[in-house]
């Protein structure tokens, strides 16, 4: 079943579109499921726990990764020298910062919050120069 669904998405990838239009229109993609994303978060936090919809998010995001990573048979286990750097940008960077988006979707609306987060490299090289003398 997977195989046959990879011909079709690489099938419809390679027709006679060019690449700069496929890449357009695999961004406007992207840019949908994410921006559309703010507000499911928003709505699901109205019935369940930030920290509780975190966990379930990691847990079926996991499942579908490990299960899609088993069928293709490109399953990888990292080297033990790679699990310090692994296991603190899992709880850093994925863990605490949808924690933290989970706690704030609960106080400002979606739109606010999407913004906040994903321009957070533009205020802060001003605020570290700033606060902290930073160049």
């Amino acid at each position: 079943m997977l195989g046959a669904l990879k011909q079709r998405v690489v099938k419809g990838l390679s027709s006679g579109f060019p690449p700069q239009k496929k890449g357009v229109g695999l961004l406007v993609v992207a840019i949908l499921i994410w921006g559309g994303n703010w507000p499911v978060m928003k709505t699901g936090l109205a019935h369940i726990d930030p920290f509780w919809f975190a966990t379930v998010r990691f847990v079926l995001g996991m499942t579908c990764l490990f299960a899609l990573q088993i069928a293709t048979k490109n399953l990888k286990v990292p080297a033990s020298r790679d699990l310090p750097v692994l296991i603190s940008v899992g709880l850093l960077q994925m863990l605490a910062f949808t924690l933290l988006v989970n706690y704030a979707l609960l106080t400002a609306d979606a739109g606010h919050s999407a913004v906040l987060a994903y321009t957070t490299s533009v205020w802060v090289v001003p605020a570290a120069h700033l606060f902290f003398g930073e160049r």
